[in-house]
């Protein structure tokens, strides 16, 4: 039994381990509208927290 869970923990680390050398996808570019969009939707939120810019 010891060592059937021995065998099972070797193969997750090696498959965490190949998991985590596997190199990820590029990201694709953001174009203005979405990050404009992002950017009042990040200010909203800011706001409704109580986080927004503080009028100089």
């Amino acid at each position: 039994m010891a060592e059937a869970d021995e065998d099972w923990s070797v193969r997750r680390c090696m498959a965490t381990m190949d998991a985590l050398e596997t190199p990820l996808p590029p990201e694709p570019p953001i174009d203005d509208e979405t990050r404009s969009k992002a950017e009042r939707l990040v200010l909203a939120a800011m706001e409704t927290a109580g986080m927004g810019p503080k009028a100089a």
